[in-house]
């Protein structure tokens, strides 16, 4: 290793108003980026339903994306006299296929739902091929521009002065902190205030903002460069002294920051399942993970800074950083195991002072820095350490940096993809974050090989080797029983399912031995007498009302109560849609409640989103129900807003009917103005709608319900209903009558005017956005 000098540093006072320009601008940049993503996971949502696969589908394009632009972007940038002006050029196209996005998303949906075989049960091959292609391209061209952002940026920047390592760092620490307001600004205000539609309206106003000040800062780099004659490729770090490593290192250092790449989003993906579990799944709870996530990358990128302009082996301190990665994953586990001990401790320190529940997010944001913060702001520092690695010295700095984060970002893809589909349900979240950890304790011990440290070689294999010991002897304490013993005090664990969807949580509470079920943390069934007489009602009333119930559909199985009640009126089909096949698993648990009920002949399971499969079927129903889905919960939106139920409609007979669960809890704050809105929009997709079970219960028609016309004594003749319904209590057609409540027009004046629950506006998960004249 050896120093070479390089140009002088610029004089200081024009430093003082370009860095914060820069940062200035890829904060918009990276505020934009995950705007973008944000609502095209919305978007496409609508067309695939919000299965894993589809939302993988999204991800792995946009991180697709900014690999190859990266890749591409590094060779550009060292090629163009002005990378600053290309850097703007390419942030308004960014706009412009933003903006674009939304009318071609409509385009593959379109596309999709006319070469959809009608009602197979299963597409071929080609058609599900082309689905996520068509999705993917849509995705894959702006994330492309957006990914190379960065080499251009960073290429650009280095004519303009400052060291290397420095610049590397604040604007990678800038485009994080951007990426952190982008997921709160659109997760916490604009999906909830102006629409999934118009958030990309914004972002795109964001690209459009950062290609302004780019353009004249551009403009001034490019006479300056001109002026100076400097060469496209020629570099312009500091005097400072720049260490040089060979190319086997820098093929390590590269390889190393590839397989970070991997772990570092395989660690997010776990811990959001984690967190859902933790913090009952709502949307909120997910962009406070993410948020965190992007906070720790942001401050560890910016606290490296100071220290980039020394002379160091910084191949040494990326090993250094590998080894607390590895040992903050692990103590992390522990950390989870004990999170209610912990937010108890911290909810008597002088800010938090008082029970943390009643800070609602503020519990989330704390919870999930105790967990995740260590180990992204190690990660944050990395990259900048891994750059002044690989780059610093070299005349090719474009391509360098492009490279290494192209294969961080491609290892990314994989971890993003590898997490949902095999860790999570081959090893189970603790072991899998186990076996990051492990992985990141092997990274460090190869770097500390390649730095030449023999010390630190021995430090690097004893974490790794203490590490894959205790990841293979299993002595850590099983997290998710200590973990749900905390949130479920006084309760047994009877099992935890972890699927690719969805955690599936099963308690027994030993003072009533009643079995409870939780889905993501959100309470979903039980065998307590009393929930189970309302989930029976969710099937047992639609079916007595209907005037021939011969063909039924139900959304979600939960513990299968429901679905048993429309199956003992034994239809000519019962259709159930699931999404998570671990479902089914959890469903076994409750065969006292369901009968069994996939062993009925004429009941047909499909895994599937309830959105996707209605958007493809040509089966029309004389019922239609789901299971009782809370409304808040992240994605649960799409079954309740205005589009959904206009679906159903659609999709009923002549006299068909659809009973809809409206929550009546009354312990939220806002419960009446979520109830008012998710009844005014049902309303508006039915002829006919009346209000049942003291208010619990919405029934939607094509054609007039009336409970006292006679119809329901006809039903009770006819169909034996006096047996069926005995479960619930009901012995006559007046039981029934007595759960009537409101008529068509009472139960409209009761909803009052207003905004209705949209695909675009899904006020139900976003519920801190519900309009004001409804709170």
């Amino acid at each position: 290793m050896s120093a070479s000098p390089t140009a002088a540093t610029p004089a200081r006072g024009r430093l003082d108003w370009i860095t914060p320009l820069l940062v200035l601008i890829f904060v918009l940049s990276g505020a934009s980026g995950l705007m973008y993503q944000t609502a095209w996971v919305k978007l496409l949502a609508l067309t695939f339903g919000v299965t894993i696969y589809a939302v993988s589908t999204v991800v792995a394009a946009f991180m697709g994306g900014l690999t190859l632009g990266a890749f591409i972007g590094g060779r550009l940038a060292d090629r163009l006299r002005a990378p600053i002006l290309g850097y703007a050029v390419v942030e308004v196209l960014i706009a412009v296929l933003g903006v674009k996005s939304v009318d071609a998303l409509d385009w593959v949906q379109s596309v999709y739902v006319g070469l959809y075989p009608r009602d197979a049960e299963q597409a071929n091959l080609q058609i599900v091929a082309l689905r996520f292609v068509l999705s993917a391209a849509v995705v894959l061209v702006p994330a492309t521009l957006m990914g190379a952002t960065l080499p251009l940026m960073v290429r650009g920047s280095l004519s303009l002065g400052h060291n290397l390592g420095t610049r590397v760092s604040w604007l990678y620490a800038s485009n994080t902190a951007g990426a952190i307001c982008g997921t709160l600004f659109a997760g916490f205000f604009l999906i909830g205030a102006v629409g999934v539609r118009s958030t990309i309206l914004a972002a795109a106003a964001f690209n459009a903002a950062a290609a302004a000040p780019a353009l004249l800062l551009g403009l001034s780099a490019w006479s300056q460069q001109r002026a100076a004659a400097i060469a496209p490729g020629e570099d312009q770090t500091s005097a400072n002294g720049v260490v040089h490593y060979s190319d086997r290192t820098r093929a390590i250092v590269v390889a190393a920051f590839a397989v970070q790449g991997f772990a570092s989003l395989a660690y997010e993906v776990i811990w959001t399942r984690v967190f859902a579990v933790l913090l009952d799944g709502t949307t909120y709870a997910f962009s406070i993970v993410l948020a965190v996530v992007l906070l720790g990358i942001a401050l560890g990128s910016a606290a490296i800074s100071p220290l980039l302009a020394r002379r160091a082996n910084w191949v040494r301190v990326y090993a250094l950083l590998q080894t607390g990665v590895a040992v903050f994953g692990f103590l992390g586990i522990l950390a989870l195991a004990r999170i209610y001990g912990i937010t108890s401790i911290l909810a008597r320190a002088p800010l938090l002072a008082g029970n943390m529940e009643d800070f609602g997010f503020v519990w989330m944001a704390v919870a999930a820095a105790v967990i995740i913060l260590p180990v992204m702001l190690l990660l944050g520092a990395s990259f900048p350490v891994a750059a002044q690695a690989v780059v610093a010295g070299r005349a090719h700095v474009g391509r360098e940096l492009g490279l290494l984060y192209a294969g961080n970002t491609a290892g990314a893809i994989l971890g993003a993809w590898g997490a949902g589909f095999f860790l999570l349900p081959a090893l189970g979240s603790q072991q899998a974050i186990e076996l990051l950890a492990c992985i990141n304790g092997g990274l460090a011990l190869c770097l500390a090989l390649a730095s030449g440290s023999r010390r630190l070689a021995t430090v690097a294999a004893s974490t790794a080797l203490a590490l894959i010991a205790a990841f293979a002897s299993g002595i850590v304490p099983d997290m998710y029983q200590r973990m749900l013993a905390g949130k479920f005090p006084g309760t047994q664990v009877v099992w935890v399912g972890e699927g690719m969807e969805s955690t599936i949580t099963l308690i027994r509470r030993p003072d009533t031995g009643y079995l409870d079920m939780y889905f993501n943390g959100q309470s979903q069934a039980s065998d307590n007498p009393s929930v189970l007489w309302f989930h029976r009602l969710l099937g047992h009333l639609p079916m007595a009302l209907a005037r021939d119930p011969q063909d039924v559909l139900i959304v979600g199985v939960g513990g299968g109560a429901t679905a048993s009640a429309l199956a003992a009126h034994e239809p000519r089909r019962l259709d159930i849609v699931e999404l998570s096949e671990i479902a089914m698993e959890g469903a076994g648990y409750y065969e006292h409640v369901n009968g069994s009920i996939l062993d009925y002949p004429y009941v047909h399971l499909r895994i599937d989103d309830a959105r996707n499969y209605l958007l493809l079927t040509n089966r029309k129903y004389d019922v239609v129900t789901a299971d009782a889905i809370h409304p808040r919960s992240a994605g649960t939106s799409l079954l309740y807003s205005y589009d959904y139920y206009a679906s159903i409609a659609r999709a009923l007979k002549p006299g068909g009917l659809m009973a809809q669960w409206l929550k009546d809890d009354g312990d939220l704050a806002d419960n009446d103005a979520l109830r008012h809105l998710i009844t005014r929009s049902f309303a508006a997709a039915f002829p006919h709608v009346s209000l049942w079970v003291n208010g619990s219960l919405l029934i939607g028609s094509n054609e007039p319900i009336n409970p006292t016309d006679g119809s329901i004594e006809a039903h009770w003749r006819e169909r034996n209903l006096e047996a069926l319904l005995a479960e619930i209590g009901i012995t006559s057609p007046g039981g029934i009558k007595d759960l009537y409540l409101l008529n068509d027009k009472q139960t409209r004046d009761w909803a009052g005017d207003g905004p209705l629950m949209t695909d675009d506006r899904p006020y139900g998960e976003y519920f801190l956005s519900l309009p004001a004249s409804e709170e």
